[in-house]
């Protein structure tokens, strides 16, 4: 007897985004972070925020210098460098659907731009409604109920324009397991960058000769290598990395 069940409905949407992934060609490079001036600015805070917030602000700072990053593929035959309308981040999380565990994504506009409280403000309103009460995840539901092939076909034609694609997916992703104790985690590429985030972990480390105890996120980036190469990714993924090591941004803590 045969345990194999039909593929859950709820679910199609990551097996058209898998099934797109397969045409990035990913580079994995990951970096320590020191988060105790994240760490201290969200103990003066009257809000919480999460960590989430401050890794999707400091992205998109450090993308909006780096135009080249916030592009993608186009074409076959002819290739084309295409970029995006703006630096959107889109950011994932996990829902119950009827009965079903789902990853679902979401976006924050213009996330080089947005503050702190307005990139907070995005996470809890989709963190705090169901997949169901949400108008953003209207084009999702639809997309579950078509038959496979013309959901497929559907998913890979918004996936090949660049106003569609930044529109539903965002130009950088940012994806997390950090409320769990997985130190490092390295994501599925969906975008020219990818970023995973694991746990905050207290780790000893040397500064200036002595030995202290740091709060270290591990942050792993995976970019498109047919985008961008090895040496300018690199340098993003250390400017994000100084972005949150010297939080110094203008925004009063509220």
């Amino acid at each position: 007897m045969s345990d194999a069940y039909t593929f859950p409905r709820e679910r199609r949407h990551t097996l058209f985004f898998l099934e797109q992934a397969t045409a990035y060609r990913p580079v994995y490079l990951d970096t320590e972070i020191d988060m105790s001036q994240v760490i201290a600015h969200r103990k003066v805070c009257s809000v919480k925020r999460s960590y989430i917030a401050y890794v999707i602000q400091a992205v998109g700072r450090v993308v909006a210098r780096f135009p080249e990053a916030n592009a993608m593929i186009t074409g076959r035959l002819f290739p084309r460098l295409s970029r995006l309308p703006g630096v959107d981040a889109k950011f994932t999380l996990d829902k119950p659907l009827n009965g079903q565990r789902i990853v679902v994504s979401a976006v924050v506009r213009n996330a080089d731009r947005a503050t702190l409280d307005q990139i907070q403000q995005r996470l809890d309103y989709f963190k705090q409604r169901e997949v169901t009460d949400c108008p953003e995840f209207a084009s999702l539901l639809r997309l579950q109920r078509l038959p496979v092939w013309l959901g497929r076909w559907m998913f890979a034609r918004a996936m090949r324009a660049p106003a569609s694609k930044g529109r539903l997916q965002g130009s950088f992703a940012v994806t997390s397991l950090g409320h769990q104790p997985i130190s490092r985690f390295v994501p599925q590429v969906g975008a020219t960058l990818t970023l995973g985030v694991g746990a905050i972990v207290d780790r000893a480390v040397v500064v200036d000769g002595a030995v202290q105890l740091k709060p270290i996120l591990n942050l792993t980036l995976a970019f498109d290598h047919r985008v961008l190469d090895g040496a300018i990714s690199a340098e993003i993924l250390v400017d994000i990395k100084r972005e949150l090591e010297n939080y110094r941004y203008e925004e009063q803590a509220a």
